[in-house]
């Protein structure tokens, strides 16, 4: 049996987020370029076959891995760690709409389901992020948050 076989029965998102990142890789890599409207082509592709929404401006660090993918919004300026978990119907973006200002996750940050970080934060190394949190302050590394982190 093969490795990926192996990964695939143990974590079955695991495949799907290769995918995601290879797409939004892609389309990044045209935004860069200055194609912006096939880079919004591949991410428009990406929201319509995994259902979440991740810009193709947003900057995605190395093995970040999405059991859930459904329900993800990523925004355009958000910069993400290497080894970061991210599960369903997580929100990261920017607290008004006036305002660009984004949050930054730093390496091996974990999110559990429902949450929202808003605003200009940023989220240390090894953090953890319960479910149903809503973030508007940067927190510390290792460190666990719950509830609403303000």
């Amino acid at each position: 049996m093969g490795i990926k076989r192996f990964i695939k029965l143990l974590l079955p998102g695991y495949l799907i987020s290769d995918k995601i990142l290879y797409r939004h890789r892609i389309a990044h890599f045209f935004y860069e370029k200055g194609m912006e409207k096939l880079a919004n082509f591949c991410s428009y592709r990406i929201y319509k076959k995994y259902k979440c929404c991740i810009s193709y401006k947003a900057k995605l660090g190395n093995n970040i891995l999405f059991p859930h993918p459904v329900g993800i919004v990523i925004g355009e300026g958000v910069e993400i760690g290497n080894n970061c978990v991210i599960y369903q119907n997580v929100t990261i973006g920017r607290k008004y709409k006036e305002v660009y200002e984004y949050p930054k996750l730093e390496d091996n940050v974990t999110i559990y389901c429902n949450s929202a970080l808003l605003g200009n934060i940023i989220i240390g190394r090894n953090s953890i992020i319960g479910c149903n949190t809503v973030v508007l302050r940067s927190t510390e590394c290792n460190s666990k948050s719950i509830g609403v982190v303000k």
